[in-house]
């Protein structure tokens, strides 16, 4: 089995905007999955989370997307924060 191993120092993320970031670390999973490559720690292929916002606890048929085609790595013994939209961890 052919095994690519990738450390998040060997990207220089200074040079590059948040867009080129997300693009980067997208493919390198797309690409990690293609090969085969394992994974010893966690990852996310196209992650979405869909709710409906309620209104006085009733349905409403506005969908709020909370995360939108996620791709993501994270190695054995990373540790890793989701803020949400105001700071808070989620």
């Amino acid at each position: 089995m052919k095994f690519h191993e990738h450390h998040h120092s060997d990207f220089n993320y200074d040079s590059f905007n948040i867009t080129d970031s997300v693009k980067y670390e997208r493919e390198r999973v797309l690409e990690n999955q293609r090969n085969n490559n394992e994974c010893f720690g966690m990852r996310i292929v196209g992650l979405n989370k869909i709710y409906n916002k309620s209104i006085f606890r009733t349905k409403s048929s506005k969908e709020i997307h909370a995360v939108k085609d996620l791709y993501l790595e994270v190695d054995d013994g990373e540790l890793l924060t989701l803020l949400g939209h105001n700071g808070a961890g989620e």
